[in-house]
């Protein structure tokens, strides 16, 4: 009877030291490490278009702070925290406003109502809002096709699948575009292997406007297209071209360039085999411009992209993603001597 009574005073003791731990980790607050979580923020209505302005990008860097429990589970929530937010109709219609186009200032809390209600909050180790631009926007229908440049001119579409899509632009250039026709332009990628050795590729595509000053997304974002090599493909290192330079002309009168080195090797270049081939060093231009601005540099040479020139109508491009640079500095021309008069020794 005794041992009975022991056994039943114990388990009263644990589950009353049970619930004081449970209530002292829900009272003690504790800091979470700091967590890069991406923004989310979206529209619930189809006539209102919203994009993320700050942080940009759209991460922002957080402490959570709460009960230690709910702390604790932050390492399981991580794959799926995400700063998410739907702006509702109301909120988009007093954003945008008579002119259609507004913005909304968001705070923290908003994005994370679920940990709000379990006691957590979270604190900016970066920007504290987010801020988003909303648009009252509509649809039009346009057409796919590839873009006309040099690069793209390398290839054909054979086919494109869907040949039109959805176009959403804001309502204040939907007049505009009756006069300017926007296109969905697939960005391809040329430097696929079958590509390069001239065969077909089946890709799938994102789409971009045509229009640069159009901000235009697509439904569907992307297409499934079919191109063909017109030309074949190559690439080649090009050695010895030589670095011309431009600049304002008084600042050739006042310094003179000075080239670490005036030439220019293991240029890097892609394009059809016909005009690699035919591609001389004389060819290209690489030309370092300098600016009104520029100073003789005291310690090491100044470092800068020269901008590179193909003959026209050449499709050979630089393979890289960036140009090559020029080590140079600039040197203090010396004062001319003045010319001494007749007679004098």
């Amino acid at each position: 009877m005794k041992l009975l009574q022991l056994l039943k005073t114990a388990v009263i003791i644990f589950f009353l030291t049970l619930v004081v731990w449970i209530a002292a980790d829900r009272a003690v607050l504790r800091t979470s490490p700091e967590i890069v979580v991406p923004v989310e923020v979206n529209s619930a209505s189809a006539e209102f278009r919203v994009t993320v302005l700050e942080p940009s990008p759209a991460f922002l860097r957080l402490r959570f702070r709460g009960p230690g429990h709910v702390i604790d589970g932050l390492d399981q929530r991580l794959p799926s925290l995400v700063y998410r937010y739907t702006v509702s109709p109301a909120e988009a219609t007093r954003a945008a406003g008579n002119a259609g186009r507004g913005q909304l200032a968001l705070t923290l809390r908003q994005g994370f109502e679920t940990l709000a209600r379990e006691g957590a909050s979270a604190e900016a180790v970066g920007p504290a809002n987010v801020v988003v631009r909303v648009e009252k926007v509509g649809q039009i229908k346009v057409h796919v096709a590839l873009a006309q440049t040099d690069r793209d001119q390398m290839a054909e579409a054979v086919s494109i699948k869907p040949q039109d899509v959805l176009a959403t632009v804001p309502v204040a250039v939907l007049d505009r575009l009756r006069d300017e026709k926007l296109v969905a332009v697939p960005v391809v990628n040329l430097e696929d292997r079958l590509l390069l050795t001239g065969g077909e590729s089946v890709q799938r595509a994102i789409l971009r406007p045509s229009l640069e000053n159009i901000a235009a997304t697509f439904t569907p974002p992307e297409v499934e297209i079919t191109l063909r090599l017109l030309a074949p493909m190559d690439k080649r290192t090009l050695n010895g071209v030589r670095i011309q330079v431009e600049g304002p002309p008084d600042l050739f009168a006042r310094y003179d360039v000075v080239l670490v080195d005036p030439l220019l090797n293991n240029l890097k270049l892609k394009g059809p085999k016909a005009d690699l081939d035919a591609l001389k060093p004389d060819d290209v231009k690489a030309v370092l411009v300098l600016k009104s601005d520029d100073q003789p540099s005291e310690g090491s040479p100044k470092l800068r992209p020269l901008d590179l020139r193909f003959p026209d109508g050449s499709r050979v491009r630089l393979d890289a993603d960036s140009p090559p640079n020029v080590n140079f500095n600039l040197k203090v021309r010396a004062a001319p001597e003045t010319p001494k008069a007749a007679g004098n020794p």
